[in-house]
């Protein structure tokens, strides 16, 4: 069995978790980086550097153009096809999903919620996709016919055990990594970076790399890319390191965001989370796991942390409490990126013994069976 894993972005902690599962089944797998298009943040994210990155992180790849990429894929008919982002428009056009579903299965490792299930009606029309996420995602997915399957979350595997201070009340800001319209990065940075700063003991910024060239770059934003980097230096503020991003939610006690993912993210690890973003927007099965049941004003945002305060200070909330039973006990408790292959070779073996489209019954059935 051979794997290819496609990357266009600065991401590593899914290809590790994958890459050592790979390793360890004894299964080939060839991680090529390719451009990024369409994204908005200049042309610099090109398939050399993501592939100088990977490098920094241990891991082997291969850079190459759209059409390249492809002939490759054709000549070597990989099983699977893996995607790291679920937007075809990131991707050369000569990597369009439609041409490579053709050659081989489709699988994408879900980021969260709701950006990594927002094309479900697209994902729908590719009868060979697989979405591999974790524990609330399948109840968004109910109404749907996919082959989804409920591995747990993959990237706590990059996580670096951290002991809690529990004499401490610690906040973490997760801001989206895009800035739009109804990005409330601006309209909040006051009010965190002020008040908020000053009721919590250590205020943690998780910012993505994409989002730290926005803030540096543009000019409208640098204010505040120049206000985080003082109170850094300054020891008021801890800028979270992209290596140990997860690895910093066994420190924080609550945490403010505006991303749809922050919450799936947040509620892995049992952090309550205070959301800022557009309320109205958000899933159903995603409104129940924040705090606030409308969207927060700047003005009303330390009211909320302060009423929070007290109630959990002093938690130590467990990582990754809601697991996905039925998995460990078929699987006996494996890691979510061995549970994928553990499912691939399943895929793979009914193939080979029972024909596709038994293979394809067999495989529906199993999604059900592992959703919940």
């Amino acid at each position: 069995m051979n794997i290819v894993y496609l990357t266009n972005e600065l991401q590593f902690n899914i290809l590790v978790p994958l890459s050592n599962a790979c390793f360890r089944a004894g299964i080939k797998l060839t991680i090529i980086s390719v451009n990024r298009t369409s994204s908005g943040f200049g042309d610099d994210i090109s398939p050399q550097k993501i592939k100088s990155y990977l490098l920094s992180k241990g891991l082997d790849s291969v850079a190459m153009a759209g059409d390249t990429a492809f002939s490759f894929i054709e000549s070597e008919k990989p099983h699977f096809i893996f995607f790291s982002t679920p937007y075809e428009m990131y991707f050369p056009k000569e990597l369009a999903f439609s041409r490579l579903s053709k050659i081989s299965t489709l699988c994408l490792i879900s980021y969260g919620a709701p950006a990594s299930i927002e094309n479900i009606n697209w994902f729908n029309s590719i009868s060979n996709m697989k979405l591999f996420g974790f524990h609330f995602v399948p109840v968004m997915l109910r109404d749907y016919d996919l082959n989804f399957y409920n591995i747990g979350f993959v990237k706590s595997e990059t996580v670096k055990d951290k002991v809690k201070d529990k004499n401490k009340f610690n906040i973490g800001w997760r801001p989206r990594w895009t800035i739009s319209d109804d990005s409330s990065l601006i309209e909040y940075q006051s009010v965190l970076m002020n008040d908020i700063l000053n009721c919590c003991d250590t205020l943690y910024f998780f910012g993505h790399p994409l989002l730290w060239k926005l803030l540096s770059t543009r000019s409208d934003l640098v204010f505040v890319y120049e206000r985080l980097k003082y109170l850094e230096k300054n020891k008021k503020i801890i800028i979270v390191p992209d290596d140990e991003y997860f690895s910093y939610f066994l420190e924080i006690n609550i945490l403010i965001s505006d991303a749809g993912s922050g919450i799936c993210e947040a509620n892995e690890f049992g952090v309550p989370v205070i959301f800022t973003g557009n309320y109205d927007d958000l899933h159903s099965e995603v409104r129940n796991r924040i705090v606030n049941n409308y969207r927060i004003a700047p003005s009303d945002l330390i009211e909320q942390v302060l009423l929070l305060k007290n109630k959990y200070r002093f938690s130590n909330y467990p990582i990754l409490n809601k697991k996905p039973l039925l998995m460990d006990f078929l699987f006996g408790g494996l890691t979510p990126s061995d549970n994928i292959i553990r499912i691939l070779k399943i895929n793979v073996g009914l193939q080979r013994f029972f024909g596709r489209p038994a293979a394809c019954f067999f495989q529906k059935l199993l999604s059900k069976l592992l959703r919940y």
